[in-house]
């Protein structure tokens, strides 16, 4: 442990008792907890911070639309403007169901049902009041979120910084102890580089199990799509400017730059909500020389509401996730537990 990870310890054990005894309420069934009919998949992890819920969000629905299955999506809306529960549609910004709803919705249109709330518990059943053909639910980070008993857990988490590695708030990053993964059904280790030994996956498949789960581990890493454009049709210089609104902008930048030039980049904290301040930086770079504008799928859908940015070349950066291998076996696997 680093000197502040210590200073914080005794605050840190004051948090993991509280988040233990919640989720011992939560076991011995002394806090409700309901399990619908319905499928419904939780998508979550143990940290703070991105560990590419989005992305698995994004290859999921992907996979059941290709199945011909009815798919909706709920998360909190983080950010949002509005209170409660309500569908995101096409037209909406992200004003009113946040920046991943928005996004997603913008993506997958009518084929996908997105919804924003607060309590998940209350929000299933006006889902399938409303589209009552679907079947399937995607709960994005919702593995904190008990009230609910998802028909499969998936439990993401970093190679750089793996669960079993980390501490508990405030001395570390996660939001419960490393116990909380015996809840998962599956794991998938996220932002793995392009090659990893077998001997190193076993070796981190051991240590996810060792906090009694039972789960199977698969691995996958962070791929950067080709630039779509965000105002018209048009193609991108070789120099770009890059600007970025995530838990951890050092990977999506990094890897830009293995294929672009990029002269700048600015950060700025998850979901943020841009400012007109912001824009007429990005627009003073773009008039100085031959520059694009790269930003994230999430950053770009803010970013299409300021329609000052039309007339310069702003292209949004699809983040993929893409598996190392056995991706049909994560399919297979995640299917198993569906009714």
């Amino acid at each position: 442990m680093s000197w502040w990870q210590i200073l914080f310890y005794p605050f840190a054990i004051l948090y993991d008792m509280t988040t233990r005894f919640r989720n011992y309420l939560f076991d011995k069934k002394l806090y409700y907890s309901f399990q619908f009919d319905a499928n419904v998949i939780s998508v979550g992890n143990l940290s703070i911070g991105g560990s590419g819920k989005t992305p698995m969000t994004d290859l999921l629905i992907d996979h059941f639309l290709k199945s011909d299955k009815n798919v909706a999506t709920l998360s909190r809306g983080y950010k949002r403007a509005t209170k409660g529960f309500l569908e995101v549609l096409i037209e909406h910004g992200s004003e009113v169901g946040g920046d991943e709803a928005t996004m997603l919705k913008s993506k997958f249109g009518e084929n996908l049902g997105v919804f924003v709330g607060e309590s998940r518990l209350e929000a299933i059943p006006d889902i399938l009041g409303i589209r009552d053909q679907t079947d399937v639910i995607i709960l994005d980070d919702a593995f904190q979120h008990r009230s609910v008993i998802p028909s499969v857990n998936i439990l993401l988490t970093t190679y750089a910084n793996p669960f079993y590695k980390d501490f508990v708030l405030p001395s570390g990053y996660l939001r419960e102890s490393r116990d909380g993964a015996s809840r998962s059904n599956i794991i998938v280790v996220t932002k793995c580089p392009h090659k990893l030994s077998y001997s190193e996956k076993l070796e981190i498949t051991n240590k996810c199990l060792t906090y009694g789960s039972q789960s199977k581990v698969f691995y996958t890493q962070y791929l950067l799509g080709d630039p779509v454009p965000i105002f018209g049709d048009i193609l991108p210089s070789k120099k770009v400017i890059a600007v970025a609104g995530l838990a951890n902008t050092d990977q999506f930048f990094a890897s830009l730059t293995d294929k672009w030039d990029v002269v700048s980049t600015l950060a700025f904290d998850d979901h943020y909500k841009y400012k007109p301040s912001d824009v007429k930086w990005m627009i003073k770079m773009l008039k100085k020389e031959d520059l694009s504008l790269f930003c994230t799928s999430k950053d770009a859908v803010k970013i299409r509401e300021f329609t000052e940015l039309s007339e310069f070349p702003c292209f949004e950066i699809p983040v993929e996730m893409k598996f190392l291998e056995r991706e049909q076996e994560f399919f297979d696997e995640v299917e198993r537990f569906l009714r």
